[in-house]
């Protein structure tokens, strides 16, 4: 089928008005007939799902790389909300990706994208439709409101998230807001955060780094086969089983190592407890008063591990003296922050814009 044909379809199916979906076919060359496409229509919809929608188990959620909940009493870490918030939360990733706008400009809701017509005769035949949205860039217009555009799978990704968050016809359609719209103009924080939301699945679980996590079983298991007169333990025979249905012992032993790789593997693990640690926002139950239970010796010990290695001395002594109420300003929990990324890769707004 025609990407044009697949794009004209894809906004039927969003209850797109009849009239403008006849407007976009009268852009197809050759022709395309309301008849026709109705046609086409039913073929579609006779077309039978391969499999039903159900609930996953376990294992499924497991092996999609979300991790088990910390608590059952926690609803809001269950695994259909994981699921969700991760789905959501990618969305927003390749989003940023595609436009590489600053992270504050962000705002908009679904209700600032002006769909027009794509009156260039070459570019129009696959994209019968411009996607503008009208929104503020702060930095080099001010308050001033402009036009930019994003290509059909940008406006189709800004659809579906709208969808996952049933956002409100004036609300962000990237993320979830609560309270007043107007402070969320500045959409900086909740986009950071969406960054950083899959990152612990993507450092633990890409394909890339799992194949070497494979391929160093294989070697410590190999060298245990070759030096040692013992039979292997049941969990390294499962492990050893496993590994031979991936890959012949002959393909393990002439793998492919790119050393970068190597190396991004090490970064991104060694790192990911600061990322994570950051990325909690002040509001997060799992950081309250953190900064005066570190400055008293009683926060988590993964946590006061981070920042003992991270802070130099004489921000611990800074902190030390800080008072109750100096603890749990914003400002001074965003120095902290600073000292604990410093030197950090993790995924942000601005990174992205320079790729």
């Amino acid at each position: 089928m025609p990407l044009h044909m697949q794009i004209i379809i894809w906004h039927y199916y969003q209850r797109e008005s009849e009239s403008v979906i006849k407007r976009m076919l009268n852009q197809c060359q050759p022709l395309v007939k309301w008849q026709d496409f109705e046609s086409s229509l039913y073929v579609i919809n006779q077309i039978p799902f391969d499999e039903y929608s159900v609930v996953p188990s376990e294992v499924e959620y497991l092996g999609m790389g979300l991790m088990r909940p910390g608590s059952t009493k926690e609803s809001a870490n269950s695994y259909p909300r994981k699921l969700v918030s991760q789905v959501s939360s990618a969305g927003v990733v390749a989003f940023v990706a595609m436009t590489g706008w600053r992270r504050g400009e962000y705002g908009f809701s679904l209700n600032r994208v002006n769909i027009i017509q794509n009156r260039d005769k070459l570019d129009g035949y696959a994209f019968p439709n411009r996607y503008l949205i009208n929104w503020v860039v702060p930095k080099t217009h001010g308050n001033s409101e402009v036009d930019r555009e994003i290509s059909f799978y940008s406006y189709s990704i800004l659809y579906r998230i709208n969808q996952i968050h049933g956002s409100a016809s004036e609300s962000p359609c990237l993320f979830k807001t609560k309270g007043s719209v107007k402070k969320y103009m500045d959409s900086g924080q909740c986009i950071r955060r969406a960054l950083c939301d899959p990152w612990e699945s993507f450092v633990r679980n890409y394909r890339g780094f799992k194949d070497l996590d494979a391929l160093d079983n294989w070697k410590i298991i190999s060298a245990k086969i070759e030096n040692s007169k013992e039979c292997l333990s049941e969990e390294d025979s499962t492990i050893y089983s496993n590994l031979l249905r991936l890959r012949s012992s002959d393909e393990w032993d002439n793998y492919q190592i790119d050393p970068n790789l190597i190396e991004a593997r090490a970064r991104a693990r060694s790192e990911l407890t600061a990322v994570l640690f950051s990325s909690y926002g002040r509001n997060d139950r799992r950081k309250k008063d953190w900064l005066k239970k570190y400055r008293d010796g009683e926060l988590r010990e993964d946590w006061t591990k981070l920042l003992d290695e991270k802070l130099p001395g004489n921000a611990k002594e800074w902190i030390s003296g800080l008072s109750d109420k100096e603890c749990v300003v914003p400002s001074v929990a965003k120095k902290v922050n600073s000292y604990i990324l410093s030197g950090v890769s993790y995924p942000n707004p601005h990174a992205l814009r320079h790729i």
